[in-house]
């Protein structure tokens, strides 16, 4: 263990790293960014009204997501200053989805069905959003009439490609897809012709009384070109997490794969531009977060444990930590067992500064957020 970091009064239910540093969101709403030279919170703030579930950085702004059901833009006049509410945007909160920023496109789970999703332009000048995807069912590109066979249930995380605009759903049912999406469909209106004449033609005289007689008007072809909606199509489709929930998901951009976990004891490494996945197995059951590093995926389980694994196959485990419990084990309500580890809530991988007499510059942590509110960091490699 390197250190911990305590400040929150709740489980940290969301970590991510940004330019301003670690930032992470509790049970209570509470959000803070933390000054890793000195261990204490920066900023602390009520973000929101239940559970921090997302905490993603846009240009200069936060984005936080919260369980009461809104996405909150803040805006920082300084970095040791509590942040200004910019704009609050109301979602489904049903399920525990993230949501994903791209650009200026937000995607989020539908506001009218959790099984679904919708997708919002941002308008940074007005400092609003556009709504260009509403409500839209990616089980209904594979099952084309889903009330007469399955349905999905509810989406339990997304994850973006930027460099091929495609959007990958895990869904309660195990179901894993990816839907590539055009947002740039344009399309040229009915010509219109104004004038007489044929296009790129002139009735002026021949000869020198041609230099001061006056044209004819001519024919002038005018188009329009108007913005259409944006175009889905199903890229990948894959089932082998049936019936299990998928519990945690991320892009490795390292591999570009998607890894997936649920709450058995395999990760599927999904190859979305191949259409085939590879099954590791796990030494632990049930898969809490997946984050991937240069050279390592990290794990972690609804056990407290943590596995740092090879970044490539079989995904070898290299080694595994977790925190104990100070004294003899206590109980855990979800499994109804004694358990010997802190039960983790969150996970993000980050770059701290070393602290160490023998050790200058920075090296690369594992930053796990606990159910009691404790964040401790442990190195990624030995």
């Amino acid at each position: 263990m390197l250190f911990s970091l305590r400040s929150h009064g709740s489980a940290v239910t969301a970590l991510t790293t940004t330019t301003k540093g670690l930032v992470s969101g509790d049970r209570d709403g509470v959000t803070i960014i933390w000054n890793l030279q000195s261990r204490r919170p920066l900023v602390r703030w009520v973000a929101h009204k239940d559970m921090v579930v997302t905490i993603l950085e846009w240009e200069e702004y936060l984005v936080t997501h919260g369980k009461d059901g809104e996405i909150a833009v803040w805006e920082f006049a300084n970095q040791d200053q509590t942040p200004k509410l910019v704009v609050s945007i109301p979602v489904n909160s049903l399920n525990f989805c993230n949501i994903v920023l791209s650009g200026t496109y937000l995607f989020t789970p539908a506001t009218m069905d959790s099984n679904n999703f919708d997708v919002y332009k941002i308008n940074k000048e007005g400092k609003g959003l556009n709504r260009v995807i509403t409500n839209y069912s990616g089980c209904k590109l594979v099952e084309k009439d889903p009330s007469q066979g399955r349905e999905w249930g509810v989406i339990m995380s997304m994850r973006y490609i930027n460099e091929t605009s495609t959007l990958c759903l895990c869904y309660e049912s195990g179901d894993v897809i990816a839907i590539d999406i055009n947002f740039d469909i344009k399309e040229e209106a009915p010509v219109v012709e104004v004038g007489n004449a044929a296009p790129n033609t002139t009735t002026k005289p021949s000869g020198l009384s041609g230099l001061f007689a006056k044209s004819k008007p001519e024919k002038v072809i005018e188009r329009t070109v108007i913005n259409k909606d944006p175009k889905l199509t199903l890229r990948y489709h894959n089932t082998q997490h049936r019936p299990e929930p998928i519990t945690a998901s991320t892009w490795d951009i390292q591999r570009g794969r998607l890894l997936t976990g649920s709450a058995t004891d395999t990760m599927l490494v999904h190859d979305i531009y191949h259409t085939c996945a590879d099954v590791v197995t796990l030494q632990h059951q049930g898969v809490q977060a997946i984050v991937s590093t240069e050279g390592h995926v990290i794990l972690a389980h609804w056990n407290g444990q943590v596995s740092i694994r090879e970044d490539a196959l079989p995904y070898s485990e290299v080694k595994t930590f977790s925190r104990p419990v100070p004294g003899d084990r206590v109980y855990d309500p979800d499994t109804g067992k004694l358990t010997p580890s802190i039960k983790l809530s969150s996970i993000a991988v980050i770059d701290v500064p070393s602290k160490r007499r023998l050790e200058a510059g920075r090296m690369t942590a594992v930053m796990c957020g606990y159910d009691d509110g404790v964040i401790t960091a442990f190195a990624v490699s030995n």
